[in-house]
């Protein structure tokens, strides 16, 4: 091999080192950044489930006290309808007695 291929040979090597070393560069690049947005993802992704769990919570406590709510409403209706059933049993019992 003559000196000139030699230096070609040389300047081909290190021309290939050199791109090599530019290609890692950037896939170094990448990798932090592909990296980094992932970090951004998975922040985002534990806040939303959090704030979901935080919706969860409300909508649980939410039917709760609507059920709670209906109980009472429920339960007092009950008592109206009685008392109206009573009265109106009491006012027959009146026109009744008055028909004898």
């Amino acid at each position: 091999m003559t000196s000139e291929e030699l230096n070609r040979t040389i300047e081909f090597i290190i021309q290939q080192e050199a791109r090599v070393a530019v290609l890692l560069e950037d896939m170094v690049r990448t990798q932090r950044r592909d990296r980094e947005w992932a970090k951004r993802m998975l922040a985002r992704l534990d806040a939303d489930i959090q704030n979901h769990a935080v919706r969860m919570a409300w909508w649980e406590d939410f039917v709760r006290e609507e059920r709670e709510w209906r109980r009472g409403f429920e339960e007092t209706m009950q008592k109206r309808h009685e008392e109206a059933l009573a009265r109106l049993d009491r006012i027959l019992d009146r026109l009744s007695d008055r028909t004898n």
